[in-house]
């Protein structure tokens, strides 16, 4: 049976070089899974497994890998009065 490693915010933020809150709003707007953990009032605590976050960092490198030139749009000539 393989181990589950599971991180704290502030290991999390290590790990992906940010902010420990900007983990936790990550997590909120789904970009990152997270579980929740005990049962705090004001702020839940997480944590964030091993796989979790090599999703993301995979996911993040997808996307900013470059994308194909679109053409532009001719722009309308402008109108010459006479």
């Amino acid at each position: 049976m393989s181990e589950i490693k599971l991180h704290t915010l502030d290991e999390a933020a290590e790990i992906l070089r940010t902010h420990r809150e900007s983990v936790r709003q990550m997590i909120v707007e789904g970009e990152i899974q997270g579980t929740p953990m005990g049962r705090g009032t004001k702020r839940r605590k997480w944590l964030v497994s091993d796989d979790a976050l090599r999703r993301f960092i995979a996911n993040r490198e997808e996307s900013a890998k470059p994308q194909p030139k679109r053409k532009r749009a001719s722009a309308p000539m402008p109108k010459q009065w006479v």
